[in-house]
């Protein structure tokens, strides 16, 4: 009985909504406007459900932290934080090393970090007999033509060498010593 008086009231209200709409369209013409716009109404019905399917999708996917502190997860900050500490940093290798930070303040490589090179040495630095945790020396070879391979992307004044034809396969460090680059047999810096 309730649905029957639902189903009555509704075709009373959309009764009189049809016919308010055909008065409309003859005083105005407004029903030849939307005559053949049925296409158009359902497009606009199918964009506005996708566009809150959208919006539905991304409260599930996008993290609550997204944009607290600008465009990137919030959270984010908190995570990289719990990561263990790897890098000593220079100041700390200076402390023990002096020679060669002596030696590398002389040089063009004044300005790198000795963990630039030798990689993270966090595990050296903290053990209580340093010497137990020995950093592998890095095969200059490989690590010096990382920066140095010749490149048109580099500026005009910083060292750049084609290291096949430069070398002819040997280490760097056979003429070169590496916290202060310059030539050890005597030659140009």
């Amino acid at each position: 009985m309730y649905v029957q008086a639902n189903r009555k009231c509704f075709r009373s209200h959309t009764w009189i909504l049809w016919n308010l709409l055909e008065l409309a369209s003859r005083k105005w013409g407004l029903m030849s406007v939307f005559k053949d716009a049925g296409h158009l109404f359902r497009f606009a019905g199918l964009f506005v459900l996708a566009f809150l399917v959208f919006l539905v999708v991304r409260h599930f996917v996008v993290p609550r932290s997204f944009g607290q502190y600008g465009h990137y997860r919030g959270a984010a900050i908190g995570e990289i934080a719990a990561h263990p500490i790897k890098y000593a940093g220079h100041d700390t290798c200076e402390t023990c090393h002096s020679d060669a930070a002596d030696a590398k303040a002389k040089g063009k490589h004044a300005h790198v970090n000795c963990e630039a090179c030798h990689g993270a040495q966090e595990k050296h630095a903290t053990a209580d007999d340093p010497s137990t945790v020995k950093p592998v020396l890095p095969d200059t070879t490989v690590l010096c033509a990382r920066c140095h391979t010749a490149s048109a992307a580099k500026p005009k004044g910083f060292p750049q060498v084609e290291p096949a034809s430069h070398s002819q396969g040997l280490a760097c460090d056979t003429c070169h010593k590496p916290h202060n680059p310059g030539m050890d047999a005597g030659g140009a810096k």
